[in-house]
Formats: C-alpha cells, structure tokens, sequence
C-alpha cells in the first residue's frame, strides 16, 4: 500500500512539473513575443523620427558639403546678383554669405562672380518638370541644388498646387535620391501651414513673406510662427525669409526692408531677395529696382 502511494506521489510531482514547465515555456515564449513586438515598433518609430528630423534624408556631412557654412543664406536671381555684386560695398557685405543662385541660361554669369561663395541651383516651378530634368539627365553636373516653387499661378499646374505638400515629399525623395539637396518655396491660399508642413523633406525653406513687408509688425506676424513650426519639424534646416525690391503692392525703401529683415533676424538665417522683372511670374510687378536693393544690403552690412 505504501508503495502504491509513493508511485501515486511521485506521478502527481511528475505531471505537476509537466504543467508547471509547459506554463513556463508558454511563457518564454510569450515573453520573447513581446520583446520582438517591442523592439520592431521602437525601430519604426526610431526610423520615421529620423526620416522626420533628419534633413530630408540627407546626413549633415552631406548638407555641409553642398552648401557652405555662412554667416547669412540668400537667394538671388543671377542678373541681380551680378549687378548688387559690382557694387564694392554690398560684395564686402555678402563675402562671408552663402548665395544661392537659380540659373538656367545664366550659368556662366555665376561662374564670373568670383570671391563671392555662389551655390548655383535649378529651379522648377513643377514636379513633373523637376523629375523629368532628372530623369534625363538634363542637369548641369555643376548644379547639386534644386530649387521647388510651387505656387498659385499659372507656372505649377492645378493638380500640384492641391496636393502641395505630397508633391514636395515627392520632389525631395526624388531629389535626395539622385544626390541633391532641395529648396522648397511654397505659397498656398488655402494652406497657411504649408511651409511648416514641407519642412521635415526639404534642405532649405522660403517664406515668401515679400506680401506682407509693407509692415515690420505684419511682415514678423507672417514670418515667426512658420520659422518656429518649421524648426521644430526639422532641426537642420536653413530659413530665409522673402523680401521684394519692386512688389505689385508697391516700392519700398531700403530702410523698410531693412526694418523687415531686423524683425525676424534671429528666427531666419537669411532672405530671398527679389528684384523682379515683369512677366509671366510677377505679372503685376512694377519696374526693377536694383538699386533699392544694393541700399537695403548696405544698411543691413552696417549693422553689427
């Protein structure tokens, strides 16, 4: 009797270590589960925080390559660039800037601008034509910079201007893909969030903020809270802000500019500074007006 209770005992112990293992490898196994369930969604959040902040994909190594480190970012149109330039105080002025220049027939103008640190880039004013310039290989090998303005005008077609932060995505990958970094300039009516939105894809970012320079106090109401959103989606970006020497709106001096630019001085790292010529992108433009941009440029040179 004893013996048959000993046996009895001894298989209970034994079916009572087979549950208690089983449970136990059930839940190592659950366990392991859960530690690769964890370890996948921290590398998917790990992998869309840096496509995120990142600059558009593109390493800082490789933004500091392309674009030299300055004291101050513009861009400027090659014929204005090229007569501000002949001024001896305003080359003084830009010698330790970074300049980027849209070129398309005036690459050579920007090849004679010597001294001057001159980033010359293509400028599209469609995706489609961007990819395509890509795609055949239409591109100057100088260029390692293009340029995306896509607007509510008749250059960028309907379909573009309503779906503009998905083309931008669409232009930064494509561009970033083929070595390029990307400037994005947008301007939306029904989007005012659109600049703070491209940010995370794009390498440098305009605020067009020409339309409302008449005011420093409306030019900074337009500028600050984009260049605060636009920071904050992308660490790594360079902001400039627009100004215009000769606006539909109408011609203002050198001294109201300069009041514009000091408003959001420490919020951008430079302008766009346009001196528009009548037609098919400024049709309500008034006449050039160089020489309110070579005073603006001056003013800003004497400031410490």
């Amino acid at each position: 009797m004893q013996t048959f209770i000993n046996k009895r005992k001894q298989q209970e112990n034994k079916n009572l270590f087979n549950v208690n293992g089983f449970l136990l490898t059930e839940l190592l196994v659950i366990g392991a589960l859960l530690a690769v369930i964890a370890l996948s969604a921290a590398l998917i959040l790990r992998y869309n925080s840096s496509k995120q902040n990142s600059v558009a994909s593109n390493s800082d190594g490789a933004t500091a390559s392309l674009i030299p480190k300055a004291q101050r970012y513009w861009i400027m149109d090659a014929p204005v660039i090229k007569e501000l330039a002949s001024n001896p105080e305003v080359n003084k002025t830009l010698i330790n800037d970074t300049i980027f220049v849209p070129v398309k027939k005036d690459l050579q103008i920007v090849k004679q601008l010597s001294g001057l640190r001159i980033v010359p880039v293509e400028s599209f004013s469609s995706e489609a034509q961007l990819a395509r310039a890509i795609q055949t290989n239409s591109i100057s090998s100088s260029i390692k910079v293009l340029l995306y303005d896509n607007e509510d005008w008749a250059l960028t077609p309907q379909l573009e201007q309503a779906n503009l932060v998905s083309y931008y995505q669409r232009a930064a990958s494509l561009a970033h893909s083929h070595g390029y970094l990307l400037i994005g300039t947008p301007v939306s009516k029904v989007n005012s969030q659109a600049a703070i939105q491209i940010a995370p894809y794009v390498d440098v970012l305009d605020i067009q903020s020409q339309y409302d320079q008449a005011s420093a106090t409306n030019y900074a109401q337009h500028v600050l809270p984009l260049a605060e959103g636009a920071r904050q989606a992308n660490q790594n970006l360079i902001i400039l802000s627009g100004l215009s020497t000769n606006p539909p709106a109408g011609i203002p001096t050198a001294q109201q500019l300069l009041a514009d630019a000091l408003t959001v001085t420490k919020y951008v790292q430079g302008y766009w500074l346009n001196v528009p010529t009548p037609g098919a992108a400024c049709p309500n433009c008034n006449l050039p007006q160089p020489q309110i941009g070579i005073d603006f440029i001056n003013l800003l040179g004497s400031k410490p």
